[in-house]
């Protein structure tokens, strides 16, 4: 019995990190659409394990934000590209909400920032590619 449960203990060990999702990856995008509205600002979103960074590249510089993952919800299947994740952020005090959806057709990206009770600002982004 004892060698049966040490077994299944091993089995356990080494299928559980096959399976597990990584907490951080980046996702290259080629377009943003704010509000319905198409632009070529070419950005990465890193999912770190505490923070997400949005850096937008400009012409002239590369304008990063920070934000801090107050909670996350979903299920990912790396090996696949395909699921659901959702985050609560927070940066000074303002509340976003992150979400990536991977389909067979592909992966999106959205970001609604909170300006008010009342006011929101959507940002969807066009993935070009995820790196793990």
């Amino acid at each position: 019995m004892k060698l049966m449960y040490t077994s299944i203990v091993l089995l356990l060990l080494v299928i559980a990190p096959l399976n597990e999702v990584s907490s951080t990856f980046t996702l290259n995008c080629s377009n943003t659409e704010v509000d319905n509205v198409s632009s070529n600002v070419v950005s990465t979103i890193e999912v770190l394990d505490d923070t997400v960074v949005w850096t937008q590249f400009q012409t002239t510089e590369d304008i990063p934000s920070s934000f801090d993952i107050v909670s996350t919800s979903g299920s990912w299947d790396a090996t696949n590209s395909t699921g659901q994740l959702s985050y609560i952020l927070n940066q000074d005090g303002y509340q976003a909400d992150f979400s990536v959806t991977g389909t067979n057709s592909g992966i999106s990206a959205q970001f609604v920032f909170h300006i008010s009770d009342t006011q929101q600002e959507t940002y969807n982004f066009l993935v070009s590619s995820i790196t793990y």
